[in-house]
């Protein structure tokens, strides 16, 4: 019995999917790349150079990138696979067998493979994360215009937004298990660690200014450790929300 092979969806919705896709993956590490190399933009929380990777806006926004660009290479690579299956078919015919490859345990009409829509989801979570914190916790303590401004304007509010659309947009039918809705809990575990260690071990200041650039430790360890873990269980609604929501995109979708 001759194996499905992939049927990619090439219509609008996937053209509109892959520009937006490639906007996130080259604008995230263009607004980064400048950062580091030209200016920080004047930004509240910002800093030139690598020194910006302590912060955790800067670290998602760049997942997010990342994840939109793995995306994009597993939906090419896929393609290409499903081309070669057809060319293939004259072979099975005549009775040779052909071998399916099944990368990242996805189905075989899936344009993308199952790791990068895993990786697409913690990264689309993360940026929201970035979102909604900045949101709900720092604006009513620093006011809009020093979140928003500048370079902030593109990674507090711009790019995770663009991150969350895209990833409704994916193309496929693949659900998303319960489980898989607490990878995203992860990074911000690592990073809990990071900031915690970092001001445990150097000390909470420094003559190049505090360690806890957040301040989370403004009302003590314990509150801290309570923001960390608050940031953590909001991390995982929001995927279950994006979860619940990507559902119900595919299932009204096909």
């Amino acid at each position: 019995m001759r194996e499905e092979r992939p049927q990619l969806n090439t219509g609008k919705m996937t053209l509109l999917w892959l520009l937006l896709e490639a906007g996130i993956a080259a604008g995230v590490y263009i607004v980064w790349a400048r950062l580091c190399f030209i200016s920080s933009g004047g930004g509240f929380l910002t800093s030139r150079g690598f020194t910006n990777l302590r912060y955790y806006t800067v670290l998602s926004n760049l997942a997010a990138g990342a994840a939109s660009a793995c995306c994009l290479i597993s939906y090419f690579v896929r393609n290409k696979k499903a081309r070669v299956s057809g060319q293939s078919e004259s072979a099975e015919k005549a009775g040779t067998p052909v071998q399916s490859e099944n990368d990242g345990e996805a189905p075989a009409d899936s344009p993308i493979a199952r790791w990068a829509l895993r990786f697409r989801f913690v990264g689309a979570v993360m940026a929201l994360t970035t979102f909604l914190t900045v949101a709900l916790f720092f604006l009513p303590l620093y006011g809009f215009s020093k979140l928003y401004a500048g370079t902030n304007f593109m990674y507090h509010l711009a790019f995770p937004l663009l991150s969350v659309i895209g990833f409704f947009l994916l193309p496929g039918k693949d659900r998303l298990s319960f489980g898989e809705t607490l990878l995203p809990i992860l990074p911000v575990i690592l990073y809990a660690a990071f900031y915690s260690a970092n001001i445990l071990i150097n000390g909470k200041w420094t003559l190049q200014g505090s360690n806890d650039w957040y301040g989370f430790l403004n009302w003590g360890w314990g509150i801290g450790w309570c923001i960390l873990a608050g940031i953590a269980l909001a991390t995982w609604l929001a995927g279950l929300l994006l979860r619940a929501v990507y559902h119900r995109i595919i299932s009204k979708r096909y």
